[in-house]
């Protein structure tokens, strides 16, 4: 009315059950995607197609000597990689789009903050956000530092085996010649 008093109410209504359950549903999901990157054994990271990290885990922070800030605060994923391997990694990940495939996995070489490289088993898979429509990739590094040491000196081992038998052999087979070849006249 005049005096500004409310003489009749309009409204709407609209049911809202299925997407409050599916909101809800969602941040569950999430939490537990979260909980599973934060407690994995094994390193691991969420990156953006140009390297940003966009959450990564204890373990992949005691992998490499970075903090968890260090690694969201402007390090690239290409940082972690050694410079011999990183063209190969970045082709494979261009790769697992254009392909349409959903993961990739190769051994790689993982530079830490300080001290000797480290070899990783390096387990990536790509996704695209529906939300912000980015492509997002998970990747999991185990450290195979240990086996890659043992297939060296199995590798070293079978060398040396090779040239110490090949030698007396050698040496065997000439004299066996020379013993023959008297007695052939």
């Amino acid at each position: 009315d005049e005096e500004g008093k409310a003489l009749r109410l309009l409204g709407a209504q609209t049911e809202i059950t299925q997407l409050r359950n599916a909101q809800d549903a969602l941040k569950e999901s999430r939490e537990r995607f979260e909980l599973v990157l934060e407690q994995a054994p094994v390193g691991m990271a969420l990156f953006n197609r140009g390297g940003g990290f966009h959450g990564v885990n204890d373990a992949l922070c005691r992998m490499t000597g970075y903090s968890s800030e260090e690694l969201r605060g402007g390090l690239r994923f290409s940082d972690l990689v050694s410079k011999a391997d990183i063209k190969g990694l970045i082709r494979s990940i261009e790769e697992l789009k254009r392909d349409a495939k959903s993961s990739y996995q190769g051994e790689f070489r993982i530079i830490p903050k300080s001290g000797p490289s480290i070899w990783g088993l390096l387990s990536i898979a790509w996704t695209n956000d529906p939300v912000s429509g980015e492509d997002v990739f998970i990747a999991q590094i185990n450290d195979i530092s240990e086996k890659k040491n043992i297939e060296k000196m199995k590798s070293e081992f079978v060398a040396t085996v090779s040239h110490e038998l090949r030698t007396p052999l050698t040496s065997i087979k000439g004299a066996l010649g020379l013993m023959r070849g008297p007695m052939l006249k």
